[in-house]
């Protein structure tokens, strides 16, 4: 809960009106709740077997006060993305996370994951709270990844910004036979 309130109340204003928003790993979609009464055009994802609250919570709400009708997605982190969002047709001003660094298996694909949404222009905030030293790791491949700015800290938690300003992406990645991610530095970090 405190991770949220620093999100969304980090020392930089954010202007949502009109831009469309992605949130990572909603949970019971507080960012999104926020970010659509902003008056964001918002897609809030997580697993499917947590898309029921989250509509329900999105939807009672935000039904009175907002501009555009919040969605709800699954998303499997590094799978599928191409597929179901398609980056020819879905691109965002602003891609979101806060306190989703708890999967500690999933955390290479959970970097794939902000990479593919975050194109061109495309701001990408996150906030964490660090509980384990495989935050650390994480924190520093993200910032390597994003070449992120560090925008509020509090205690343990950070909040990170980082805009896409590059073409090209600063990770690769390569899948496998076993469909494994693993990752290979482009040229732009070498």
């Amino acid at each position: 809960e405190s991770n949220t309130h620093n999100f969304l109340t980090g020392r930089q204003k954010i202007k949502l009106l009109d831009k469309s928003v992605l949130e990572l790993g909603a949970g019971t979609g507080l960012v999104s709740i926020v970010a659509t009464l902003l008056g964001a055009n918002v897609t809030a994802t997580d697993l499917p077997e947590v898309l029921g609250s989250l509509r329900c919570n999105l939807n009672w709400n935000t039904r009175q006060h907002r501009r555009y009708e919040p969605q709800v997605a699954a998303l499997f982190w590094g799978h599928e993305q191409e597929q179901r969002f398609p980056q020819s047709e879905y691109h965002y001003d602003y891609v979101m996370a806060a306190d989703i660094v708890y999967h500690h298996d999933f955390l290479d694909e959970l970097l794939v994951t902000m990479r593919y949404f975050c194109q061109w222009g495309t701001t990408l905030i996150w906030a964490n709270e660090v509980h384990y030293p495989s935050d650390l790791v994480f924190t520093e491949n993200f910032k390597k990844a994003f070449h992120a700015t560090l925008i509020a800290e509090l205690d343990e938690c950070f909040i990170y910004k980082s805009i896409a300003i590059f073409l090209q992406f600063l990770l690769l990645p390569v899948i496998n036979r076993k469909k494994q991610i693993k990752y290979t530095p482009s040229s732009s970090l070498a």
